[in-house]
């Protein structure tokens, strides 16, 4: 649709286009208390070595869905303040594009830092299931 508006802003297609997120929160009370209160130091290297790795990779995961979340934001900046019914201009549909394809980016981000996560979760499990 954007594309279609970009190469002729006068074709009128009353088509409707939406951009969605979901923000999923990580908890991490109990790693922020076994650090604060040196509990840490009461496991071996490596435990705490793979607590850390997942929680960081948790961490990594947070950052990247609040950047996606305000760049998906921003995409639709340019027409919040469009008249209903009135299609953007071929320079609003260029920006919003462009920012689409920012969120593009960092949704292979995202879906790279999920599969790192998910192969962190079954090998501490693997390690520690009976």
């Amino acid at each position: 649709m954007l594309d279609d508006i970009i190469k002729d802003p006068k074709l009128h297609q009353h088509k409707s286009m939406s951009v969605a997120f979901h923000f999923n929160k990580f908890d991490d009370v109990s790693w922020k208390t076994a650090q604060s209160t040196g509990a840490l130091s009461y496991m071996s290297y490596d435990t705490a070595e793979k607590y850390a790795s997942i929680y960081s990779l948790q961490e990594e995961l947070e950052k990247a869905q609040l950047q996606g979340t305000r760049d998906a934001i921003t995409s639709i900046g340019p027409i919040l303040n469009v008249p209903d019914k009135a299609d953007p201009t071929a320079s609003e549909a260029q920006s919003m594009k462009e920012h689409l394809e920012v969120v593009q980016g960092q949704l292979i981000l995202i879906e790279s830092l999920v599969k790192g996560l998910d192969a962190e979760y079954k090998k501490f499990l693997a390690a520690h299931l009976d």
